[in-house]
């Protein structure tokens, strides 16, 4: 393993920041093998981070590692910052109004209780209704598309 200077000889300053051009984590965190490095610089300096605490940098940057940008942040800090971004904001109402329209199940409950009902074969029902031959044999034994009422907890 090397030190936190070893690690920071093979940045390279730029304006007021050091960056790191080595590899990353998927959010972009500075890594060498599965060590997160901006985590190092931070703790060797003489301060502890805690399980759910992460190092953030002020300038935006986010390759940077120098210590005077670092501020200690909270995952639900993080996320509160985040859920704030217009960006990451339009993303989860695309995502969602996405998954909306997407709604295409096969079966709805009229349909289920057709299947429970019909005296048809799975196979029969699977062709008509565009479902697989499973998927009838599960509605049909009740473990799936289940009718709910009043007493549903007490019928097992």
């Amino acid at each position: 393993m090397k030190t936190v200077e070893q690690l920071l000889a093979m940045c390279e300053q730029s304006g007021d920041c050091i960056i790191w051009h080595g590899a990353t984590a998927r959010n972009r965190t500075p890594t060498y093998g599965k060590i997160n490095i901006r985590r190092e610089v931070y703790e060797s300096s003489g301060k502890t981070l805690g399980k759910t605490e992460h190092v953030r940098m002020k300038c935006g940057e986010h390759g940077c590692l120098h210590r005077a940008h670092m501020v200690v942040k909270t995952r639900s800090q993080i996320s509160i910052e985040t859920s704030k971004n217009p960006v990451v904001r339009l993303r989860r109402v695309a995502a969602i109004k996405r998954s909306m329209r997407m709604n295409n199940a096969k079966l709805d409950m009229d349909k289920a209780r057709y299947i429970r009902e019909s005296d048809k074969h799975n196979k029969v029902i699977a062709l008509e209704l565009g479902i697989s031959t499973e998927l009838a044999r599960m509605v049909r034994a009740g473990l799936r598309w289940k009718e709910s009422n009043h007493f549903a907890g007490f019928m097992r």
